[in-house]
């Protein structure tokens, strides 16, 4: 294969990579809410179930033990799920510079309760093996600009429009179908 040809290709596949995570012109919110909008929903609901955990009204409730005391809570995922997360939060241009993350990239999003802010995420990248993680935070579209933390309010609330309802069923129907679309049970027709 000659340069050019190989540079076409990537190209392409850089194209065609964009257009499927949805963050192509024109941008699709809904595409990056089908493809990364489930791995989001279940970190800040695993978030928001740790701090409700952690009241003091909830102390001694047998849902809550298991997470009460527990520091780290891991997922395991392939480079196209770490790209579609990193498009939910708007900074995958920054982060990757096009393509899909690299074998063993990885992604860690910490949950911290700093005094005078409360309950705040770190997003921190890990792009090779080889690298260190570094604070992709301030990258987050909606997050404070040059903070390594996001108030995880503000992180809930900038993330809404990518969290999938509790029927992705539905979620998947094009727009201009809803209202041709009736509805039975699961099936449609």
């Amino acid at each position: 294969m000659t340069p050019d040809v190989v540079s076409t290709i990537r190209n392409l596949s850089r194209a065609s990579n964009e257009f499927v995570y949805g963050i192509s012109k024109p941008y699709v919110p809904e595409m990056i809410k089908l493809r990364g909008g489930s791995m989001l929903k279940a970190l800040v609901d695993k978030m928001n179930y740790k701090i409700a955990c952690n009241q003091p009204e909830n102390d001694n409730s047998h849902h809550c033990k298991w997470i009460q005391n527990l520091k780290y809570y891991a997922y395991s995922a392939h480079d196209t799920t770490i790209a579609a997360l990193l498009t939910t939060f708007g900074d995958e241009q920054r982060v990757i510079r096009g393509g899909l993350p690299h074998y063993t990239a990885s992604l860690a999003i910490e949950l911290w309760n700093i005094d005078g802010l409360g309950p705040a995420i770190k997003i921190l990248f890990h792009s090779a093996f080889h690298h260190n993680y570094h604070v992709i935070t301030d990258f987050t579209k909606g997050c404070p600009i040059g903070q390594e933390f996001c108030p995880l309010d503000v992180f809930i609330r900038r993330s809404r429009k990518f969290l999938p309802s509790d029927n992705i069923e539905n979620d998947c129907v094009p727009k201009f179908a809803k209202k041709y679309i009736k509805r039975s049970d699961s099936f449609a027709y």
